[in-house]
């Protein structure tokens, strides 16, 4: 026996994606055709079928027509494709699921509306629809207890929602319908296809990789990523027989790159580096690249001045760009600052790095470093509530 699924979620077809600005078209037709791309991926490894794991819609408001499309796109699926409603875009009276479309799809598109089981050949699919936004029920907590060994058949769920025991990925919440991994093991599930979180993660079930969640197909905003890895997949799973451990291979989906960047500046030459970095990306980057750029770091009023003119660079090089300055400090031109440090050891060290980065005649490279040193005590200076020197007193910190 050897069954094949590709598990995909969160496609959130029709979201705003107001934080890309004029972007935001771009941004919406990516996750469809990201999509078309996960239907191709199921045909190119023909699989036994194409498990979306919840959140296919981005909320019940979405056009008609966009649930036409979907349909029209999931009925190109050559395997049969089973839909979870989720929190996003639950399974409500009159609902997204209760679109006509649906009930003109073809035969092998199917709506997870009941727990099942589903039989998919050698496979028995539950399901765990869920018909609110938000609840603290567990989805898993209804799945039936594994039948007695040895067992013929293998065991499948596909669920949504927020697993308990682990850590939680950034901007993610911990306690939308909670999952407990225990009923995964008792039901004595093969493979559990989760969605909900956007970052892929993946869980250890009687003794093996039984649980993921596979990510988004397509990133929805920029820091979708985690030590396991980043939003923009699905997963292709093979299972050879009921019990034994599932292969699981990532398989990238994404159309657009969400990239979240944090540069130090000391001086102009930093500057020019960065300049001369952003000034290289490919020409496909104005095409499929978002850049989240923040820079950091205590420098001259002139290059201060400087980087806004990365603005008007970033719009000519990326889809859509933010540029972050927050974290810029202006130079102390002056040492009133020192002043205002606490007396003995902190006020001690500013004066001394002060003597050393001015001294005439000595060391370049150990006055360099005293500068360097001055300018990191002077940012903690203000980072921890003091006052900027006079030179900095109108724009100490640049603004976004």
């Amino acid at each position: 026996m050897a069954f094949r699924l590709l598990h995909t979620a969160d496609w959130q077809i029709g979201m705003k994606a107001a934080q890309a600005g004029a972007a935001a078209e771009q941004v919406r037709a990516a996750r469809l055709e990201a999509a078309r791309r996960v239907v191709a991926l199921a045909d190119a490894h023909a699989v036994d079928a194409l498990l979306l794991a919840g959140d296919t819609f981005e909320d019940s408001t979405v056009p008609p027509r966009l649930v036409q499309e979907v349909v029209l796109l999931l009925r190109n699926s050559r395997a049969p494709v089973f839909v979870l409603p989720a929190n996003h875009d639950p399974l409500l009276p009159g609902g997204l699921f209760d679109h006509p479309a649906w009930r003109d799809a073809a035969p092998h598109v199917t709506v997870l509306r009941e727990l099942g089981p589903v039989a998919i050949g050698p496979a028995d699919l539950f399901a765990c629809p869920l018909r609110e936004r938000h609840s603290v029920d567990d989805p898993l907590a209804r799945l039936p207890d594994a039948p007695p060994a040895p067992r013929t058949h293998l065991r499948l769920a596909v669920a949504h929602g927020s697993v308990r025991g682990g850590p939680v990925p950034d901007g993610e919440l911990a306690d939308d319908f909670p999952i407990d991994l225990a009923h995964a093991e008792r039901a004595g599930l093969d493979w559990l296809a989760l969605g909900h979180w956007h970052a892929p993660s993946s869980y250890v079930v009687a003794g093996a990789v039984r649980a993921a969640y596979c990510g988004a197909h397509e990133p929805t905003k920029f820091g979708e990523r985690n030590a396991q890895g980043a939003s923009g997949q699905c997963l292709l799973v093979t299972l050879t027989e009921p019990g034994a451990p599932p292969q699981v291979e990532a398989l990238p989906t994404a159309q657009l790159e969400w990239r979240r960047e944090k540069v130090e500046l000391r001086d102009g030459a930093d500057l020019a580096a960065l300049r001369a970095r952003l000034d290289g990306e490919p020409a496909s980057a104005r095409e499929r690249v978002l850049l989240d750029l923040e820079v950091a770091g205590v420098v001259g009023s002139d290059v201060a001045v400087a980087v806004e003119a990365l603005r008007d660079l970033l719009a000519q090089r990326f889809l859509h760009a933010r540029l972050g300055t927050r974290g810029l400090l202006l130079r102390p031109d002056d040492a009133g600052w020192i002043a205002t440090l606490p007396p003995g050891a902190p006020r001690s060290a500013a004066q001394s790095l002060l003597a050393a980065a001015g001294a005439v005649g000595g060391d370049p490279q150990a006055a360099r470093v005293a500068q360097r040193a001055l300018e990191l005590l002077y940012r903690f200076h203000l980072e921890t509530g003091g006052t900027a020197s006079s030179a900095a007193g109108s724009g100490a910190e640049a603004r976004r």
